[in-house]
């Protein structure tokens, strides 16, 4: 019984003899290599000295629980520190408010005439950004009589802006009014 060696016909020159091919091929295409990367080069450099610059303004603002003892003064904050951060975001993120700060800063001021303020508010409102940093809860049986749970919360307020100036006054705007509205509702429940 022989054995035979069966090589397909599109593989014949694999080995040694398929390297040269390889290296014979790209020897003959390399202006075209070289053009590829030139244009791509140039397409990178054109797009970074194009592409408008964008700064963010972030506030840290960090909200904690009174450091009264609580069998002096009973805590008037009854919900989580992540909850009244809700209720907060969306008593701050009102139209009004929003409306009030793109008025304020000029924000938009080629569209105004164009663009339904509807618009205007959801463009603004998805240039801002709320992000929880840290809630740290405490739970209520490491406490001496206390049934509610306290929580100190960081969270970053960022407003991005083509310029440098508006970005940190609406940043600095926003964070009023996130530090506004904390007081606000805590004198509400008290």
């Amino acid at each position: 019984m022989a054995i035979s060696q069966i090589s397909s016909p599109g593989f014949a020159h694999e080995g040694i003899l398929g390297a040269i091919d390889v290296l014979g091929a790209l020897r003959r295409r390399k202006w075209i290599g070289l053009l590829v990367v030139f244009l791509g080069l140039c397409a990178t450099i054109a797009g970074a000295l194009l592409w408008p610059p964008t700064y963010e303004s972030t506030a840290t603002i960090l909200i904690e629980e009174p450091d009264v003892p609580s069998d002096l003064v009973k805590s008037t904050v009854s919900t989580y520190a992540d909850q009244r951060l809700q209720v907060i975001q969306q008593r701050v993120m009102t139209n009004q408010n929003l409306g009030d700060i793109i008025d304020r800063f000029g924000l938009f001021q080629g569209a105004l005439a164009t663009t339904p303020r509807s618009q205007l508010i959801d463009a603004l409102r998805s240039k801002i950004d709320l992000a929880v940093i840290r809630a740290d809860f405490l739970p209520a049986q490491s406490r001496s009589n206390q049934t509610t749970p306290q929580a100190s919360i960081a969270f970053t307020v960022s407003f991005d802006s083509t310029n440098p100036q508006v970005a940190q006054q609406v940043a600095s705007r926003l964070t009023d009014l996130y530090l506004a509205e904390n007081v606000q509702s805590r004198q509400e429940k008290s």
